[in-house]
This record gives C-alpha cells, sequence and structure tokens, in this order.
C-alpha cells in the first residue's frame, strides 16, 4: 500500500483537522465550551492528539450542526488521504465548492456514491446520521448488514436505503442509538457528534485509544424544570386538567391519577419515570385526541408539551371500535409497514408519515380494518380529518382491496412470459424467492403497487424471483384489476441459486475453497452427494473444502445439488480460518492511473518459479497473497496480462463490497 503523509486541513473558517502528530493552527487546546459537554473525552482526546482543533477564538462549538462538506473533508483527511482531484464532476452542485477536491476523493473510493444523489450533494446541508453510517463503514471496506437494527423508531430505519449501514455501523460500535431506544436516521449531526463518530471510526483501526461509550447523545440542552405537584398539562394553546389525560405505554393506556416533578424528569402514578428532555416514545391522549411530542417541560404547575402533533387514537366504522396502533395504513396502495397511529395531522387535508407529508384527496391512504367476527378484511380510504375540540375523526370511503394475503391462482388472471400466457389451470405451484427465503404464494401477501411482504420485510416485484412449477422468471410487472393479478414475466436464466444452510444466496456470492485455492461455483461440479470435480478431477469432501459466504469462511458438512430446486445445497460447519475471508468480490487492474482490466480472466502471477492462474491464488491482506499454504507479496509481483508482463507497485481497497485495485507498471 502505499504510505501517505499525514497532512494538517484547514476547512475554511469551520474546522481544523489535522492527521499524524503535527498539530494544525489551535489544536491541542482546552475549549471552554465543551468543558461540561457530553462529547467532552472525544472532543478532548482528539485535539491531544492534533486530530482536531477549534475556531479562532478558541472555542470548539460542540453543537453546530456539520455539513456534508465538512464531514467528507474531515473523514478523508482522518484516512490520512491527500486529496487533489478538483475537475471531476460528480455531482451537479459541488462544482467550486471549497471541498470538491475531498468529495470526489470519496466518490472515487466508494465512500459518496453518486447515485444516490439524483439532485445533487447539496454539500452544504446537514449530515445526516443514516449518510454518516454509510460513508464510515464504505471507508472500512466492509459492506451493509441484513436485517433492520434494534431501535424502537423502526419505521424510520425501514425507509432508509442505508439501514444496512447502519446495522453494520452499530456492530462495529461506531455509531449508537438514543437512550430513549431511537436512532433516529434522518438527524443531522452536530460537531459533537460527528468527530464522536469519527474517534470511533479512528479506533476500529486502532489509531486512537478507545473510550468507552456515553449513555446519551443528546441533541438539544435539557429542558427546564421546577419541582412539585402538576396540575395541568398545556398543549399548545389548551391547557387540561391532568387527571383527564392517559399516558400510552407499550400499546397501554394508563390514565393520570398523579403527576410529579423532580429535577429533569416527571413521575406518573407514582410509578412511571420520564425524562423531560427526550420524547420517551410515548404518546399522551386526552379525550379522544392523541398526541405526540418531541420532549416534556415544566412551567409552574403545567406539564408543557413541546411541538406536540395529533393523530388519530380510536375509531368506529360499522359500530365497531378500533385501536389505531393496530390498524395497517397503505400510502398510494403500496405496504410501506405503517400503522395509523404513525400518521400525524398537520390539517383536515393534509397529514406527516415519517418525513413526508401527503395531500388527503391527491394522495391515497388506505386503512384496513377486519369486520367483527366474520374475519372479513375491509378497506378504506382516508377522505378528510376533522379537529373537533374532544375528538379527532376521519371521514372514510369505502375501496378496492390494496393489499391481499393467503394468495391462491385464483387470485390471478392472467400471467404473461413474453409473447405468450400461461395455462393456469395446468400450474401446480407459484413460489417466491426473497430475502434467501422460498416462499409460497399462499405465504406472502401483495400490495396493489406490485410490492411484496412477508413478517415486517417488503420488496419490490422486481427485488423478487418468481418459480412456477421449479421454471424461474423475472417479474417485469405486475398489476391489479378488479383485486386480482396479473404478471407480466420473461425467463430468468441469468440467476443461479445456492442453497446454504436453508437460505437462497446468489452463486456468484459463494466461493469454493480447496486448500488456498477458490473456485466459483460454476467451477465445481457436485456429481453427487459429497463429491465434486474440480479441473477434471474427483475429489470426495474432506476437511480441505471449505466454503467463503458473506466474508466469512467454513468448514463445509455437506454438499449436493437438489434437482427439485435446481440449485446446489450446501450445509455448512464451523468457522474456519478467517484470514482467508477477505477475498475481494472483484478485482481492477490499473496501468499508471487508467482502468485496464476487470476481473481476473487469463491473468497469471510469477509465483514459485512459475505463472499460476491468478484464480488459483488467495488475498490473505492487500498486500500479500496466498499460493499452496506459502505467503508472498503481492507488491513487487510480476503480473502478466493478455500476454503483456507488468509489475505491481501499489493496492487499494474500495467500495461497499471488497473490490482491490492493483496498479500495475509495465515492464
Amino acid at each position: 500500500m502505499k504510505k501517505y503523509i499525514w497532512t494538517c486541513l484547514l476547512i475554511l473558517s469551520f474546522i481544523f483537522v489535522a492527521v499524524g502528530t503535527r498539530p494544525c493552527m489551535a489544536a491541542n487546546q482546552t475549549f471552554p465550551d465543551v468543558k461540561d459537554h457530553w462529547a467532552k473525552d472525544y472532543i478532548t482526546q482528539l485535539s491531544s492528539l492534533g486530530y482536531v482543533g477549534g475556531y479562532p477564538d478558541g472555542t470548539f462549538k460542540p453543537d453546530k450542526t456539520m455539513s456534508r462538506a465538512e464531514f467528507t473533508s474531515a473523514l478523508i483527511t482522518c484516512m490520512g488521504v491527500t486529496a487533489g482531484d478538483t475537475t471531476s464532476r460528480n455531482f451537479s452542485d459541488t462544482p467550486g465548492n471549497w471541498a470538491i477536491a475531498s468529495i470526489n476523493e470519496a466518490v472515487k473510493r466508494g465512500i459518496l456514491i453518486p447515485g444516490e444523489y439524483p439532485d445533487g450533494l447539496v454539500p452544504n446541508g446537514g449530515i445526516k446520521r443514516s449518510e454518516a453510517c454509510a460513508m464510515l463503514v464504505r471507508a472500512l471496506s466492509k459492506g451493509p448488514t441484513n436485517g433492520i437494527p434494534s431501535f424502537i423508531d423502526k419505521n424510520d430505519l425501514q425507509q432508509s436505503m442505508y439501514v444496512g449501514y447502519i446495522k453494520t455501523a452499530c456492530d462495529l460500535g461506531i455509531m449508537a442509538g438514543y437512550s430513549d431506544g431511537n436512532f433516529k436516521p434522518f438527524s443531522t449531526m452536530t460537531r459533537a457528534q460527528a468527530f464522536t463518530v469519527i474517534y470511533k471510526f479512528l479506533a476500529q483501526q486502532g489509531k486512537v485509544p478507545a473510550i468507552p461509550a456515553t449513555t446519551a447523545t443528546p441533541t438539544t440542552p435539557a429542558a427546564s424544570s421546577s419541582n412539585g405537584t402538576i396540575k395541568y398539562i398545556a398543549i399548545g394553546d389548551n391547557i387540561y386538567d391532568c387527571k383527564q389525560a392517559a399516558f400510552i405505554m407499550n400499546f397501554q393506556e394508563v390514565p393520570v391519577t398523579s403527576i410529579t416533578a423532580s429535577n429533569s424528569s416527571i413521575n406518573v402514578n407514582g410509578y412511571y419515570t420520564f425524562k423531560l428532555d427526550s420524547s420517551n416514545n410515548t404518546d399522551i391522549v386526552i379525550y379522544n385526541n392523541r398526541y405526540s411530542f418531541d420532549k416534556l417541560a415544566v412551567s409552574g404547575d403545567k406539564l408543557v408539551l413541546s411541538s406536540p402533533s395529533r393523530k388519530i387514537y380510536k375509531f368506529k366504522v360499522k359500530d365497531y371500535t378500533y385501536n389505531s396502533d393496530y390498524i395497517s395504513l397503505y400510502v398510494n396502495s403500496a405496504n410501506k409497514g405503517y400503522y395509523l397511529s404513525d400518521m400525524e395531522i398537520i390539517d383536515k387535508n393534509e397529514v406527516k408519515l415519517g418525513s413526508k407529508t401527503y395531500k388527503l384527496g391527491t394522495d391515497k391512504l388506505t386503512i384496513a380494518v377486519t369486520s367483527g367476527n366474520s374475519g372479513t378484511k375491509n378497506f378504506y380510504d382516508i377522505e378528510q380529518i376533522e379537529l373537533e375540540q374532544q375528538d379527532t375523526v376521519m371521514e372514510l370511503e369505502a375501496t378496492d382491496p390494496v393489499v391481499m394475503e393467503e394468495l391462491s391462482i385464483s387470485d390471478i388472471t392472467a400471467i404473461f412470459v413474453d409473447n405468450t400466457t400461461l395455462n393456469l389451470d395446468r400450474i401446480d405451484n407459484i413460489n417466491f424467492i426473497m430475502g434467501g427465503k422460498k416462499y409460497s404464494l399462499s405465504q406472502v401477501a401483495i400490495d396493489a403497487s406490485g410490492n411484496f411482504s412477508k413478517g415486517n420485510q417488503d420488496y419490490t416485484y422486481k427485488q423478487v424471483a418468481m418459480f412456477i412449477d421449479n421454471v424461474q422468471y423475472k417479474i417485469d410487472l405486475l398489476n391489479i384489476n378488479k383485486s386480482k393479478y396479473i404478471f407480466y414475466c420473461s425467463k430468468d436464466t441469468s440467476q443461479e441459486w445456492v442453497i446454504v444452510d436453508d437460505k437462497y444466496l446468489d452463486a456468484d456470492e459463494v466461493k469454493i475453497i480447496k486448500g488456498t485455492s477458490s473456485y466459483d461455483l460454476d467451477q465445481v461440479l457436485v456429481v453427487q452427494h459429497n463429491l465434486l470435480r474440480i479441473d477434471g478431477e474427483q475429489y470426495q469432501l474432506d476437511s480441505d473444502f471449505k466454503c467463503r459466504v458473506d466474508d466469512k469462511i467454513y468448514a463445509i458438512d455437506e454438499i449436493d445439488y437438489d434437482s427439485s430446486q435446481q440449485a446446489t445445497s450446501i450445509e455448512t460447519g464451523d468457522l474456519a480460518d478467517t484470514t482467508l475471508a477477505n477475498q475481494p468480490d472483484e478485482i481492477v487492474f490499473f496501468n499508471g492511473n487508467s482502468r485496464y482490466q476487470e476481473g481476473t480472466e487469463d491473468v497469471t502471477i510469477y509465483t514459485a518459479s512459475k505463472w499460476v492462474s491468478f484464480e488459483r491464488i488467495l488475498i490473505s491482506d492487500a498486500s500479500h497473497y496466498i499460493y499452496q499454504d506459502k505467503t508472498y507479496k503481492l507488491i513487487g509481483a510480476q503480473i502478466r496480462l493478455s500476454e503483456l508482463d507488468f509489475e505491481a507497485v501499489d493496492t487499494s481497497w474500495h467500495g461497499a463490497t471488497q473490490i482491490l485495485d492493483i496498479y500495475l507498471e509495465k515492464q
């Protein structure tokens, strides 16, 4: 790898970052405005090591919002990189920006992805917590992790394109949630928060000592409080007797009998304690009006809700009463995982879900309720909302179903495959692969916009592989007409599957390792149970064989070909030697600074006094490789591409997946 000279960077007048041992101006100093700040330890340590400085007036301004440009420059500089490209136009709004070189370097390294910002980077806009997760994880050459992080604001996390990166960052200990159990992916970061996560990023690499995490990450000063008995609750311009209210906790209504204030918290009914400076993920109900709020404050004998938003609580349809916590809410006929209790009311014609607002009558917001004992699910569009003094009432209009469950072939009007139509009467079974699992038609739910769902997971039809009597199809379009579905498909021969521990994976994501040689699955023929053929040689499965999945190496307990599923089936055992796991998903060769070749086809490397196919070596790290149990230096090695000889002079990782760049000089 290249040894970069770490330098200091002055980011306009906003932020000073120094990398290495030479501090920048105003670094290694005591900042008066962080003396009692929650991030004091991180800021002080970074300053003492020469990584960060303050403003010319001696302050640090820890609670000032950090922009994308500032965060990108800080991250690139702390990586020890000297950015110099000021001419590339990766975003429409970055040419001329003071941080253009760092932004272009971040794009080059796969830390910033231009396609994620179709309307421009907005470099001076605040960096969001979710974006920071993605950038930090990519800078570590790691990728997203499947699953939803275990935070209370699951709906917000599911809406973020970076949810997999959030999970990885939290698993690594770089990012953490708030003390109220939320993550807040769309919240912007302050300087204190940004440098805290950058510190943890450096600690991941052993460049700074670890600091025990704090228990909270406040973004605003604590609310003022007073001691004593609370008699009233103030919501906007209205004041209510506190005994008219109830708190919603864990989906249960807790009527108020008493509220007392003490220091920075309140106690309800002598049992429940809430902090004043956070939302506590708790709503308050007065009459049949439900309110969520940013935080609580105490003013004399009044409990004041900060930034309250009104919601639907309980409502009636045909003499049946429903609780909004348990009523699914569909947006423009799509199942996005919302419940009616998630909907904040702006006025009678406008509502908010997550970070987006919707106009009733223009946007289609639909609820589904089950009628009485029949179990029949009926759907209603929300036409308007009346905000009465003691009630919040929806005007509903019956509508066609926008999502259907427990489907059968009778719920399908037609399946078109290219220019033909399948005979539905001759179809025995229809299955779908979603998120690595195979489900039958009756096990999935499909909404009117073509989204599939199973449990809490949603998938667009383009993310779903369809199998009709074990023949694989790609869904090109999915329509609904009169509550029945029409599939437009094409045969899919490009996607090959492998079943690893009952999970369906793309065959390109799985490698078979024999000794220290790595093989793609299309290079391995499974002759029969635990019998494999590679390069014309036949082998019985033994401990010399291993399987690489998700950058981990596992022993193979069993391997077979499942003809009914038309896929190789592997059962793995214990984790094997993890030093072999760091294999690149892709190798790109550069001649000087120009991209020369992608992939290792027709590439050989001179090893052990002979030319060896590049596919027969294992990358142990960016500077070394293994061949026949012996480690060799990659930098300085002779590499032949299409009969031309080169010397490897440098390597680097980049991208969200493992992509290894190898820089060559012609011999």
